[in-house]
């Protein structure tokens, strides 16, 4: 999914609430006692043409965990960040294969039928909203759906079904003050890796898409071997 899919007014409440969280995390970290910590802005990220590129959908979370802590990124982080679906749209190509050519056992029977509905057979060019709650809501209705069983895409549910990621899940779904807290953070840290400056960076023209001749980024280096967020 991306940005461009949405409302341009939608799109406006979403980065608004999300920088609003980033700006005070910023803050708080730059403010505490005895810390000279600084939060670099990393403006833009890459990708070679040599890049292999892979579904991080159908990644476990274990493996993913894994590839995160070699950018000092952990489990926490992981599925705070994987809470951005809580907004945005999924193509039926995106989770088909958990409908055909058989259900997937993990999706909760009632969803899986509202699935079918949106995408009747393999190869339906629709989409469907990430967060089948609060579609067009930055909240933490994402975490709720997963301990229902209604996550969108396989790595989305594999949070709830691994015994190493469900509590926090589950810690996500009952606070949404907490999952604010952490997405912050966890935003401002993922924002630390490998900062560009000067020339080395670029601000995308197109969110789903790299500006030509661009170097590759660590971050998308990650995404492109077995996750997305």
């Amino acid at each position: 999914y991306c940005l461009h899919c949405l409302p341009a007014s939608l799109v406006c409440r979403l980065l608004n609430c999300i920088f609003a969280c980033i700006a005070v995390r910023r803050s708080q970290l730059q403010g505490a006692a005895g810390s000279a910590r600084q939060c670099e802005l990393r403006d833009a990220r890459g990708r070679p043409e040599r890049a292999p590129a892979a579904d991080g959908r159908r990644a476990g979370a274990s493996r993913r965990a894994v590839l995160l802590s070699k950018i000092n990124l952990d489990a926490t982080d992981l599925v705070a960040l994987s809470g951005g679906h809580t907004i945005g749209l999924g193509h039926c190509a995106s989770f088909e294969s958990r409908l055909f050519p058989r259900q997937d056992p993990t999706l909760n029977a009632t969803f899986a039928g509202h699935l079918r509905r949106t995408c009747p057979a393999k190869g339906t060019d629709r989409r469907t909203p990430l967060d089948v709650r609060t579609p067009d809501a930055f909240d933490n209705k994402y975490y709720v759906n997963l301990v229902n069983r209604e996550g969108l895409f396989t790595s989305d549910q594999d949070l709830f079904s691994n015994p190493g990621t469900r509590p926090l899940v589950e810690k996500f779904a009952r606070s949404q003050r907490d999952f604010f807290d952490q997405f912050a953070f966890s935003v401002v840290k993922m924002g630390q890796i490998k900062v560009l400056t000067g020339a080395q960076g670029q601000i995308r023209r197109n969110c789903s898409a790299r500006n030509a001749g661009m170097t590759w980024s660590v971050v998308d280096e990650a995404a492109q071997q077995s996750f997305v967020f």
